[in-house]
């Protein structure tokens, strides 16, 4: 009769001198555990995920549910808390989420090392993620090939009659491997004089070549002995046999399922509510030093979105209100407005930030510069740079990081914007923009089931804006077809967040 891999066996089972004879662990139970501070557990919404996702994954590693309609662990509870958390007494499976993977080890009461471990990548998303049982299954899959033990012989998978293991396929096997072709069937032996655990083989199965519809059948070819306690199964190729296809399916899943959840369907998007969002204003007054530009201020008011109907849509409406200067030269006259709408495209990272973003942008500029200048004669002119209801197209990229309540954005942008209808003189306009946004959540208070904060706002901005002239402007006789306006600007305001 064959063995099945029994020095893996011998090395992993050691017990130290008091657990073998007191303590012989439970082995078809396991506690399942969510490792995390309180904030980062609130930070995942594990209140609302965590219940739901443990219970698909517990689901996931017992007998007839998991991988192949195999498994270990009939039963399975779940817990959340920090890493001082109580392990249980028996095999414990931790879910270590962190900034770049979601790490998941399998540990048994007396063994200093996790005897199995596997991980995804980690998004804000992850705790939604694993309850997805595709997910999970290709999770435990990972996990129970390490084992010692693949599945436990149960009554709803042992067919005596036949004799057979007979399974039928599982929602969650859609990204598994084939089955394993033949299955060791083997008692777990402690034996007290050296404290280890022996594999003591009884059976071999052979998978039916064709499945039967929606079923796997692996053939035995013996009947199971009824005088051997609980029976196990493996894959006769040994541990981790599929481990590098499992890892490749877990990151096509997990960018699946991002793909899926942060791309609502026209439907979610016309009859989803508003997920995460927020409304504000902004007041800011420059800090740099010059004729004009000293007295310039911007007020603004700024909306986005990020959850259904419609997620990343930005708004920004700002107002420069007009300001002059008694000068003989040089700068006399500013003022302007813009309305712009963008469309964020982001991607939450790991490592020093937590998300990168792309804004396209579309909109609507007003700009009125005047300068005093002397003209070829030494007399003083006044010339203008001016449009009206220019046209804008522009590029935002920024990176964002979010550390407890604060969330900090740094960004840059460039755009560009005309006329093209209006005739004779037209200034055109190019904006190089780069900033820091500070948002900082404030008191929030529930209104129908949805927490609305107070958050504040505090930001630095620095422009450096081109007016430049085309058409009749480039033959009059003042030689100044362009300007350029530097401004730094500080300021802060208050935004309604949900």
């Amino acid at each position: 009769m064959r063995l099945l891999y029994p020095s893996l066996l011998i090395s992993l089972w050691t017990l130290s001198s008091t657990q073998a004879h007191a303590d012989t662990p439970d082995l078809t139970k396991i506690s399942i555990h969510l490792v995390g501070t309180q904030d980062q557990l609130s930070q995942l919404g594990a209140k609302d995920h965590w219940p739901q996702a443990c219970k698909t994954l517990g689901k996931s590693l017992r007998p007839k549910y998991g991988p192949w309609g195999l498994g270990v662990f009939r039963k399975f509870d779940c817990k959340a808390g920090n890493e001082s958390a109580q392990l249980g007494p028996n095999w414990n499976l931790v879910v270590i989420p962190d900034k770049t993977k979601v790490r998941l080890e399998v540990t048994l009461t007396g063994f200093g090392k996790p005897l199995a471990m596997t991980e995804f990548r980690a998004t804000d998303l992850s705790l939604t993620q694993l309850k997805n049982p595709e997910l999970t299954t290709l999770l435990a899959a990972d996990l129970l090939e390490q084992l010692p033990m693949l599945s436990a012989v149960v009554p709803s998978i042992y067919k005596p009659n036949l004799p057979a293991i007979g399974v039928k396929v599982n929602k969650g096997d859609k990204y598994l491997p084939a089955p394993p072709t033949e299955l060791s069937i083997y008692s777990l032996e402690l034996d007290p004089a050296t404290h280890f655990w022996f594999a003591h083989v009884v059976a071999i199965a052979t998978r039916k070549p064709e499945p039967e519809k929606n079923q796997i059948v692996w053939y035995l070819d013996r009947k199971l002995p009824k005088d051997q306690g609980q029976l196990w199964i493996h894959d006769v190729g040994g541990r981790s046999v599929h481990h590098e296809e499992l890892n490749k399916q877990i990151d096509t899943v997990v960018e699946e399922l991002w793909t899926k959840e942060t791309s609502s369907s026209v439907t979610d998007q016309l009859t989803g509510q508003f997920a995460s969002a927020f409304v504000g204003m902004r007041y800011a007054r420059s800090i740099s030093s010059g004729q004009l530009v000293n007295r310039v201020s911007l007020v603004s008011v700024l909306a986005e979105l990020r959850g259904s109907p419609i997620n990343g849509l930005r708004f920004y409406y700002d107002i420069w209100p007009s300001v002059r200067e008694a000068a003989t030269l040089g700068a006399v006259r500013f003022s302007g407005n813009r309305l712009v709408a963008g469309w964020s495209f982001s991607r939450t990272v790991g490592g020093i930030f937590d998300r990168i973003d792309l804004v396209p942008k579309v909109g609507r500029w007003t700009m009125d510069l005047a300068f005093n200048v002397t003209d070829q004669n030494g007399e003083v002119r006044n010339t203008e740079f001016k449009t009206v209801g220019a046209l804008n197209f522009g590029l935002e990229a920024g990176i964002e990081k979010t550390i407890n309540r604060v969330m900090l954005r740094l960004w840059g942008s460039n755009d560009f914007g005309t006329n093209p209808l209006i005739k004779g003189s037209v200034t055109r306009v190019n904006n190089l923009r780069a900033g820091i946004d500070t948002l900082i959540k404030g008191p929030s208070h529930k209104i129908r089931g949805k927490d609305i904060n107070l958050s504040f706002l505090l930001y630095g901005l620095y422009e450096n804006m081109s007016l430049t002239k085309t058409g009749s402007a480039a033959t009059e006789d003042i030689k100044i077809n362009g300007v350029r306006l530097q401004i730094a600007l500080i300021g802060g305001g208050l935004a309604i967040a949900w």
